[in-house]
């Protein structure tokens, strides 16, 4: 979550972080703090009032980390008006945020017990749409929205050409590489997002997770490196013998513990769908199951 004060007691906030009570209450927490600094600078009017300092909210993709905590955040901040791109508003207001692929018994009960506990049931209408290209003013500062499908479908990211810096949600990320997954990523949008971004001339990203990126195009790079050596390690495993998602998500990530493996899981059958498209693997069936092998 990022904050961007206007200069005249407004601002706007890009995203709204889960709704979760701990999780929104060290927003408020840090928030209230960060408040009282920018009173101290100068930055915003010292009698600006409080329930003013957000009048935008603008939600990069429909992820429960990025959108559950809307509607707690209205409460405090009424005038806020909340912008996302048509396709995250059409997942928002469809009370069906980023729900996982329905996978075996264990993922689907462990995927209701989480949208349990990150308050992710309700429904979030968006006021306005933006799209790429359009152009937002934060008092004197511009920022341009960059739609960059690929871990979600309708992603955005705010650039500022003035300084170029870039608030880049979860598309690039310092540490690891971002979720790709069943039912709403795009493996092939994610790489031309990818090189979208590496041909900007961007100078420093900041992500929703993790350190600000200082050489964003050598991170891109690296990133599609990695993801081009998952294929064909990937492509590998199938060679050996026919493997199911859950075969080769286990032989890569079992190390890493059940949580990582679910999670995992939902990324190499994305992966296996993009390999299968191209014609790099094969998908046949086997005793009721997809198995995957050498094309």
């Amino acid at each position: 979550m990022y904050y961007i004060p206007d200069g005249k007691g407004g601002g706007i906030l890009f995203d709204a972080g889960y709704a979760m009570p701990r999780s929104f209450n060290d927003f408020m927490a840090g928030f209230r703090l960060l408040a009282a600094r920018l009173k101290q600078s100068g930055q915003i009017p010292a009698d600006a009032p409080f329930t003013g300092l957000i009048t935008t909210i603008i939600i990069s993709h429909e992820h429960h980390d990025h959108a559950s905590g809307v509607p707690r955040l209205r409460q405090y901040f009424p005038r806020a008006r909340v912008l996302a791109s048509r396709a995250t508003a059409a997942l928002l207001g469809s009370k069906r945020i980023a729900r996982a692929n329905p996978g075996d018994l264990l993922e689907r009960l462990l995927m209701r017990l989480f949208m349990y506990l990150v308050r992710a049931q309700q429904s979030i209408h968006v006021d306005q749409l933006v799209g790429d290209g359009d152009v937002l003013a934060c008092g004197s500062r511009e920022f341009v929205v960059v739609l960059a499908p690929g871990h979600s479908p309708g992603q955005l990211l705010l650039h500022e050409p003035a300084t170029g810096i870039m608030l880049a949600s979860d598309l690039i990320l310092r540490d690891g590489s971002t979720w790709l997954g069943p039912p709403h990523s795009d493996y092939v949008a994610y790489q031309e997002s990818m090189n979208q971004i590496a041909r900007m001339g961007v100078s420093l990203l900041l992500p929703a997770h993790g350190g600000s990126i200082r050489a964003p195009r050598e991170r891109v790079l690296e990133l599609l490196s990695f993801r081009k050596l998952r294929e064909e390690q990937i492509i590998r495993t199938c060679a050996e013998s026919p493997k199911t998602a859950g075969d080769i998500a286990w032989r890569i990530y079992s190390e890493r513990g059940i949580g990582t493996y679910i999670i995992a899981k939902s990324m190499v059958e994305l992966v296996l769908g993009h390999l299968v498209n191209n014609g790099q693997l094969k998908r046949v069936r086997k005793r009721g199951r997809n198995v995957f092998i050498a094309a």
